[in-house]
């Protein structure tokens, strides 16, 4: 009994060194996924100000709505998504989140119903959901035990998001100018390498059981720290996503005759919007 519970323990070591080795792969495959993510919000707000350039009944509202919808999916399936992981490999989850977010990318260019925008926006914010949280408890596992190895995981983890915020933008707009509605194909494609980039990465990820996650999220949220940092994180990422939502996009980028400085600034060259959101990103970005 004592050799076979040492094979299994040196099984387990080996796949969490491979998985360590990997772990670089993951973070890429964090950051195509975050670019994806900003590419698919910003071609939004180019959408919409196109179909209402053209005469169609499309305002801010509706815009704002919409990426109100993603970010109020995501915040919402957030800690479900990482208590998920606790039951099967984080792999699986972010795979397949990837997919979600390919697939809800593309219907959104292929249509024109309001139920439609309403759908794939709510699928990509499940998406979203589906990739950070099950990738940090990834990190988690590959790191224990290696304080160095976890901060260095950590500060390329939170690079690769700010680069992905940062890219997005710029990402969607050169798509737009090139091939206009038919972006939407190519940000999906980019979520399917990044797919691809995840499955590669976290080789050797590992569910634990299921029946632990509740004393687990119990446990942190009676964490009086956690608490104080949640409603400010919170807050902070809702004035992010107030700039780098939609609603900017279409704001600058719908033609109008109000007369307000700012608006419609990009109506006539939208490809320069992302140049103006890349520039935010690196100078105000507070993450």
């Amino acid at each position: 009994m004592t050799s076979m519970e040492d094979t299994l323990t040196g099984g387990s070591a080996a796949s969490l060194a491979s998985a360590g080795r990997r772990l670089p792969v993951a973070l890429v495959g964090n950051a195509l996924m975050r670019i994806a993510g900003g590419a698919s919000g910003v071609l939004v707000g180019l959408y919409l100000a196109d179909l209402a350039n053209r005469g169609a009944q499309v305002g801010a509202a509706l815009v704002g709505t919409l990426g109100a919808v993603s970010f109020t999916a995501e915040l919402l399936l957030a800690v479900p998504a990482g208590m998920l992981s606790d039951a099967i490999a984080p792999r699986a989850l972010m795979t397949g989140g990837a997919i979600l977010g390919a697939v809800a990318t593309q219907l959104f260019g292929m249509s024109g119903w309001v139920s439609v925008f309403f759908l794939s926006r709510a699928l990509e914010g499940v998406a979203a959901a589906a990739g950070v949280p099950p990738l940090l408890s990834h990190i988690t596992d590959v790191t224990e035990g290696d304080a160095p190895l976890r901060a260095r995981a950590m500060s390329f983890f939170e690079l690769s998001l700010l680069a992905g915020l940062a890219l997005g933008g710029l990402v969607a707009a050169q798509l737009w100018k090139t091939w206009g509605a038919g972006a939407f194909a190519a940000v999906a494609l980019l979520y399917v390498l990044c797919a691809g980039v995840l499955y590669a990465g976290t080789t050797g990820s590992r569910g634990r059981e299921m029946c632990a996650a509740l004393p687990a999220l119990a446990t942190a949220l009676r964490e009086p720290s956690l608490r104080r940092l949640a409603p400010i994180w919170i807050c902070v990422n809702s004035i992010i996503g107030l700039w780098l939502g939609p609603t900017l996009t279409f704001l600058l980028t719908e033609r109008t005759h109000e007369g307000q400085f700012l608006h419609s600034v990009y109506a006539d060259q939208p490809e320069r919007l992302g140049w103006m959101l890349l520039g935010y990103s690196i100078v105000f970005e507070p993450e």
